[in-house]
């Protein structure tokens, strides 16, 4: 029995002693709740050298810190699995940097896509689990990588410059009648995929604002793609994942593209002889698609002279006046299939003096709310006024029946008369830069017809409709919010409503007034002045995710900038490191 005890407690010490040599690193109850690359979750067009690594992570209780961290990237998910960075294992880095960790290990290539994850110890030692694998994919990043795509343009360019006049007593705009030019183009072409697919992307650089259309559906939810740049030294291209929109077979890409920054010769016209005041060309397109078949191969689709051209419905488009839409030259099914384009031209090969395409890194343009009339009443003239109750930026949206010719005409504002009584032309626009805020459409007289438009965008809370009988309802016209999709990341409320309002109008500013640039106004001048970018510039950054914005705001000043010639300009002087003072202390707050 003796013997039995003393063998039991040998025993008993060898097995303590092997599991007190093997007991790990203690783990703690932390969580990944987001990780991100350069700001934004598995992106899709990383193009700078040395990628940005942040995460936020749950955990539990007070006086919770970050001791270290360790990240892993591999070239496959397979390989991260087994704990394998054939492209960078950081080690245990003691830091409690969570933030824009800068990428340090082998050379990424374009279009490759890549995996990650990461691991960190608190304040006490303990290490969480590895994260979840995320995933970035690069960027075409240089224009090389284009391939054999080719800008197009339409045959001829049809932008007119009609004369516009001031009576300066008055101040009131005076409307010339329609010209005929402008028009938006439309591009269509038809690919053949013969093999099963395993994954297709599309990348699109519009000189001007685009659509794109594959097999008579429009690809994604943006609108007014892309930002603006300046356009004689940089543009973007946006991404679009289409796997599941094409098919085996015969398939149907289409464009619409509007005039956006690039091709508007209307406003801020100062020679009328002129076209180079804010105007580069005529609006062009470039689109290339990637195609990834299930037995390894691949293949490119993208513009060239074979595309088919012609111009529809859109007679006009200006990002300052509007769209007129008639849509009795409707082109049908124009982007299907089995469409006649027989009358259609091909399309021209153009050769914008872009020096950098880069990828659209801010959050996109998109519809974001509709608004409904709260008030609708008969101005002095017998025209309807709509009151739809908010300040927003974007368009109307029409569901009307007319005519065939019948011309339906919105004009947009964001004030009335002190009298309540009419629209109040100083806020249509116009003063600034020539032109009035107009949508105009006209009806092909087939029953209910529904429109919005493309490519223009105005400030306005009321809308004065000529053209119309019938009082306007919500079933005939809304309001529609249309804005640079940022997230709301800060909230403030009070005891006290009127800071409660004053935030709240504060913040519409900001949305109303962010179109890819932060602008002055979205009623007028739609510029991005420094100094209406400072304004708001630290208000923005405690309420919204503005870090894309911000950089690529940055980037905008630094292309725009040209010898001083010996002129200093203060406002650049000033203003330029204050924000980039503001951002820079924002970001490093937010660790």
């Amino acid at each position: 029995m003796i013997r039995n005890h003393l063998l039991f407690a040998v025993a008993l010490v060898a097995l303590l002693y092997v599991s007190c040599s093997k007991v790990p690193t203690p783990q703690t109850s932390i969580s990944f709740e987001q990780l991100l690359v350069n700001s934004k979750v598995n992106p899709s067009t990383i193009e700078s050298d040395q990628p940005l690594f942040s995460w936020i992570v749950d955990v539990e209780g007070y006086n919770k810190s970050q001791l270290a961290y360790h990240i892993l990237v591999a070239s496959s998910q397979e390989k991260l699995n087994e704990d394998e960075a054939d492209l960078w294992n950081s080690d245990k880095v003691n830091s409690d940097k969570s933030t824009f960790v800068k990428y340090q290990g082998k050379a990424l290539e374009a279009l490759q896509k890549y995996f990650w994850k990461v691991k960190i110890w608190d304040e006490k030692g303990a290490s969480s689990e590895w994260s979840e694998i995320q995933e970035f994919k690069m960027g075409l990043m240089n224009t090389e990588n284009w391939g054999a795509a080719k800008w197009i343009t339409l045959n001829k360019d049809t932008r007119t410059s009609p004369h516009r006049f001031r009576d300066y007593k008055t101040g009131k705009m005076k409307k010339p009648e329609l010209v005929d030019g402008f028009p938006a183009s439309y591009f269509r072409n038809i690919v053949n995929v013969n093999k099963q697919i395993e994954n297709v992307q599309a990348y699109v650089c519009g000189l001007g604002y685009y659509e794109l259309y594959l097999n008579g559906s429009k690809v994604g939810d943006h609108v007014l793609d892309p930002a603006p740049s300046n356009y004689d030294k940089q543009a973007y291209y946006v991404n679009y994942d289409i796997t599941e929109q094409i098919k085996s077979g015969k398939n149907a890409f289409g464009i619409i593209l509007g005039n956006g920054f690039y091709g508007q010769n209307i406003s801020w016209k100062r020679d009328p002889e002129s076209d180079k005041d804010l105007a580069y060309g005529p609006p062009t397109v470039k689109l290339l698609v990637k195609l990834k078949y299930e037995d390894g191969s691949s293949e490119d689709f993208y513009t060239d002279e074979n595309w088919k051209e012609a111009t529809g419905p859109i007679v006009f488009n200006n990002i300052y006046g509007g769209d007129t839409y008639d849509a009795r030259y409707e082109l049908g099914e124009w982007n299907t299939v089995d469409y006649n384009d027989a009358s259609w031209g091909n399309a021209k090969v153009a050769a914008p003096k872009i020096k950098q395409i880069s990828a659209n890194q801010i959050p996109p343009i998109k519809k974001l709310k509709e608004f409904e009339p709260q008030k609708v009443f008969k101005a002095p003239d017998g025209n309807w006024i709509v009151d739809f109750g908010q300040n927003i930026a974007g368009w109307v949206k029409l569901n009307i029946q007319g005519k065939a010719g019948q011309l339906i005409e919105i004009t947009t504002t964001e004030a009335l008369l002190t009298n309540g009584k009419d629209i109040f032309q100083g806020s249509t626009g116009g003063g600034a830069n020539g032109m009035a805020q107009i949508y105009k459409y006209i009806c092909k007289g087939d029953g209910i017809e529904s429109w919005e438009p493309k490519f223009s965008y105005h400030g306005f809370r009321y809308a004065k409709i000529e053209g119309i009988s019938k009082k306007p309802d919500a079933d005939m016209i809304k309001a529609v919010l249309v804005a640079t999709d940022i997230q709301e990341t800060g909230s403030f409320t009070s005891s006290d409503e009127l800071l409660n309002k004053m935030h709240s109008i504060s913040k519409w500013t900001i949305v109303d007034n962010l179109h890819g640039i932060p602008e002055d106004c979205p009623h007028r001048e739609k510029c991005g002045w420094l100094g209406d970018a400072h304004a708001f510039c630290e208000y923005a950054l405690y309420n919204y995710d503005m870090y894309d914005f911000y950089i690529k705001y940055m980037e905008d000043i630094r292309t725009q900038m040209r010898p001083t010639k010996g002129h200093n300009n203060p406002e650049i002087k000033f203003q330029v490191p204050t924000m980039i003072a503001l951002v820079n202390v924002h970001l490093l707050t937010q660790k």
